[in-house]
């Protein structure tokens, strides 16, 4: 933003030391041949340039031949053209030094004849060209730079991201390890699911695609961890189907199915209450569907898919699977619903 800021500023600057330069030569550097123009002509002859740059560059490029609206734009400039050498040869009837050296009337102004507006309107018009080309040119390279920064800094944190992971799964191992001497199984277990989400998310949640096959195991260890949270109040019913068994070889992204899951026991587990968590997920050929149902906490408010997991998977389904996807948020009596379907022919 500030060097997009400090452009601008250059910008104004060089083309207002270039006017004054335009102006101050078309009023005082005119010779006997401008003199002898004529007011009008000289007033229009010398605002027809900067009136066809700023119109061509601002105006006309930016709506027509940026959009390749070729034939719209040439016959626009026409247009502008015969619009400014009228002006020209309306006014110059006005004119009060048209009276030639021995007080005669002087001919009338013949349309585009030997003094009109066309060298000047080239002139605004290659112009205006090149100055819209150089800027185009000039914003692009600063563009480039700021992604190349912007890649640099996001390669350095995901560096970062790939440090903590590493520490956080050694440590893991050495706590398991902790429990297991103090015969804290069900602590050990728990750290046991936990450091094979972890494993998930540093290896196989980096590639594009991912087995269902895989993808399913993340959601197993992810159900059991979260199993050991629950006491008799709470029921977690999941129910996996395997219609086809070449389903588990096809591919999905990774991570793609979990947010579902994650939302229906955050906000469907609780040691106070009474909670029923459904987890449904079937398998068939190139096509998965995915179905959870939970009881909605007292005091626990589901925005209905506006979470942040919720809205970032939504995306990704858009961006990956466009036109090949449905997805039904409700609720329904105190029970929230997530049903999704994919299909998954390439």
């Amino acid at each position: 933003m500030q060097r997009g800021g400090q452009f601008i500023m250059k910008e104004w600057m060089v083309m207002s030391l270039f006017w004054a330069f335009y102006f101050f030569m078309a009023v005082f550097g005119r010779g006997t041949y401008w003199t002898e123009m004529g007011t009008i002509n000289l007033i229009m002859i010398v605002v027809s340039f900067p009136a066809t740059f700023y119109v061509n560059a601002y105006g006309l490029m930016p709506a027509l031949l940026k959009k390749k609206r070729w034939i719209v734009y040439v016959l626009t400039l026409i247009l502008f053209l015969i619009f400014l050498e009228s002006v020209r040869v309306l006014m110059y009837g006005f004119d009060a030094q048209s009276l030639n050296a021995d007080g005669t009337q002087q001919a009338a102004a013949s349309f585009f004849g030997r003094q009109n507006i066309f060298p000047s309107f080239f002139l605004g018009f290659i112009c205006s060209m090149g100055y819209v080309t150089m800027r185009d040119w000039l914003l692009n390279i600063g563009i480039i730079e700021r992604l190349k920064s912007e890649k640099m800094t996001a390669e350095l944190a995901f560096l970062k991201s790939q440090v903590d992971p590493h520490f956080l799964f050694n440590t893991l191992n050495n706590l398991y390890a902790m429990a297991l001497e103090e015969k804290g199984f069900k602590t050990a277990d728990g750290i046991a699911q936990l450091g094979g989400l972890m494993r998930y998310n540093l290896h196989d949640a980096q590639e594009e695609f991912i087995s269902i096959g895989k993808e399913i195991e993340y959601i197993e260890k992810y159900i059991a961890l979260q199993q050991l949270r629950t006491n008799s109040n709470n029921v977690i019913k999941v129910t996996i189907q395997k219609n086809d068994p070449s389903g588990y070889a096809c591919k999905i992204a990774p991570m793609l199915l979990i947010p579902f899951i994650e939302n229906a026991c955050k906000y469907g587990i609780s040691p106070s209450e009474e909670t029923l968590v459904i987890i449904q997920l079937r398998v068939e050929i190139k096509r998965l569907l995915l179905t959870t149902e939970n009881t909605i906490v007292a005091g626990m408010k589901i925005m209905k898919g506006k979470g942040i997991g919720l809205q970032n998977v939504k995306s990704r389904l858009e961006r990956l699977y466009p036109g090949k996807h449905s997805l039904e948020i409700a609720e329904r009596k105190g029970v929230f619903i997530a049903k999704l379907e994919i299909n998954l022919a390439s």
